[in-house]
C-alpha cells in the first residue's frame, strides 16, 4: 500500500498544485460573476420603484361585506318610468331619483326641458330621456 500511494503521491501533488493554480484565478472569475449576479438583482429589485407611471397600480381588494340591500328595488333599476306624470312631477321625479340627469335637465333651457318631456310621453325608457338631456345640453 506504501507502495501505491508512493507511485500516486507525485502526481497527485502535482494535480493540487495545478488545483491551486487554478483555483484562484478562478475563484476571482466567480467573485465577479457572483457581484455581477447581486448587481442585477440589485437593479431588479428597484425596477418597479423606477418604472413611468403609467403601470396601473394593483386592483384594490373586494369589499368583505356585500352591500346593503334596499328595501325596495330603486327606480333606477327599472326600465321605464311610470307614465303619465306632469311636468313638475316629471321634474321631481328626475330630482329624486336621478340626481345626475336632473342636474342637466335643470341647466336647460324651458323649451329643452319641455322637449325632454315630450321625449317622455313617447318613450319613457330612462336611458332614453338620459341620452336626449344630454344631446340638449351639449348640443346648446
Amino acid at each position: 500500500m506504501a507502495l501505491v500511494f508512493a507511485l500516486f503521491r507525485v502526481p497527485l501533488l502535482a494535480l493540487l498544485g495545478l488545483l491551486g493554480a487554478v483555483l484562484p484565478a478562478g475563484a476571482d472569475e466567480l467573485d465577479a460573476e457572483l457581484q455581477r449576479i447581486q448587481q442585477e438583482v440589485r437593479q431588479q429589485a428597484l425596477q418597479p420603484l423606477i418604472q413611468p407611471a403609467s403601470v396601473t397600480p394593483a386592483q384594490p381588494a373586494a369589499p368583505t361585506s356585500p352591500p346593503a340591500v334596499p328595501a325596495r328595488p330603486a327606480l333606477r333599476d327599472r326600465e321605464q318610468l311610470p307614465s303619465g306624470l306632469s311636468p313638475a312631477d316629471f321634474a321631481a321625479l328626475l330630482q329624486r331619483e336621478f340626481a345626475a340627469t336632473f342636474s342637466f335637465y335643470d341647466k336647460l333651457k324651458p323649451a329643452q326641458q319641455q322637449r325632454v318631456y315630450e321625449l317622455y310621453q313617447q318613450d319613457s325608457r330612462v336611458s332614453t330621456i338620459r341620452d336626449e338631456t344630454l344631446r340638449l345640453l351639449l348640443n346648446r
